[in-house]
């Protein structure tokens, strides 16, 4: 969402609360089933919108007057990078199943295709972009952590001027997305594999070690996976000559050769 078009975000309580009069909720909560097109409209309309999320999990927006109010909870999270650095206080071993870390790697695949027109990448996601919901403790045992609902957070309504897209090489976010689909497999970092205080920043250095990692043949993923981290990696010949993402001829072969065998890949925990 651009400047122009301030969205906010609330809970049902908030709706009903006194202390929030100002919320138009006179004017109706409308049911939206998909959240990316509700903001692209709200943004192509200069419409002010807030969204409300039910106890039930469904999204509404409610047209609102008011300038930007982003509210936030106080609702414990922990990063992708904590969880891979084994932290002895994240009891996640047993929770972070094959099959939850499958089902990972093929949505924060096939959400660059979703968001990719949007605010949310303005920047790669790395394992310190991605979090978890930490559950709250019941019957004496400690926190855990929700690994069915993984979420990135990003600013998508700031003082900057929005420019509706992705303003990162496609090759920078693919080569990111590979690294992420090694360290969901191996559940480790970068730095970690390589015993490095310090990964490397620049895209090449990094893409040796990524391809590196890829060919040691310790621990292979499946067939499918390895194809799809490969294609991330080295397995696109033109990806170096698009620099947009407004490219149908990039998506094509993102979706051919990533997100489908990701998505094959997890057909059988479905």
């Amino acid at each position: 969402a651009s400047t122009p078009t301030p969205i906010r975000l609330i809970s049902p309580a908030d709706v009903t609360s006194k202390n929030l009069t100002r919320v138009p909720i006179e004017t109706g909560l409308v049911p939206i089933d998909d959240f990316c097109a509700a903001i692209a409209a709200a943004k192509n309309r200069a419409q002010p919108v807030a969204f409300v999320l039910s106890g039930t999990g469904l999204i509404s927006k409610t047209i609102t007057e008011e300038m930007t109010i982003i509210q936030q909870d106080n609702a414990k999270k922990v990063t992708l990078r904590t969880i891979l650095s084994g932290c002895e206080s994240i009891p996640y071993g047993i929770g972070f199943s094959l099959r939850l870390r499958m089902l990972l790697a093929l949505r924060l695949a096939s959400n660059l295709i979703q968001l990719s027109q949007t605010r949310w990448l303005d920047n790669f996601w790395s394992n310190e972009t991605v979090y978890f919901l930490m559950l709250p403790p019941s019957r004496g045992m400690r926190s855990s952590v929700d690994f069915s609902r993984a979420f990135v957070s990003a600013a998508i309504d700031d003082q900057e001027e929005a420019t509706g897209s992705c303003n990162i090489q496609p090759k920078v976010v693919l080569l990111e997305l590979g690294i992420l689909l090694l360290e969901i497999w191996h559940q480790t970092t970068l730095e970690a594999h390589f015993n490095l205080d310090k990964a490397p920043t620049l895209y090449y250095p990094r893409l040796a070690r990524a391809l590196e990692w890829l060919d040691d043949g310790e621990n292979p993923p499946p067939c499918l996976y390895e194809s799809a981290i490969s294609h991330c990696l080295r397995g696109m010949p033109d990806i170096a000559r698009l620099t947009s993402w407004d490219t149908n001829e990039l998506w094509d072969v993102v979706c051919r050769e990533i997100i489908e065998p990701l998505w094959k890949n997890c057909k059988q925990w479905r």
